[in-house]
């Protein structure tokens, strides 16, 4: 019976660890698409030339 709530206790940190993983990879991703967002509209405000 103990190796059955081992067995359940494994899994649940297997799935937690994995969630966290995936929600940090997802948060990196998002984070780089803002920076190189933001680098875009800085360049292009940069190459503004005013006549």
């Amino acid at each position: 019976m103990k190796s059955l709530y081992l067995y359940l206790a494994i899994i649940i940190g297997t799935l937690i660890f994995l969630g966290f993983k995936l929600y940090h990879q997802r948060k990196q991703k998002n984070q780089a698409y803002e920076e190189r967002e933001d680098n875009v509209f800085y360049d292009a405000a940069k190459n503004i030339r005013r006549d």
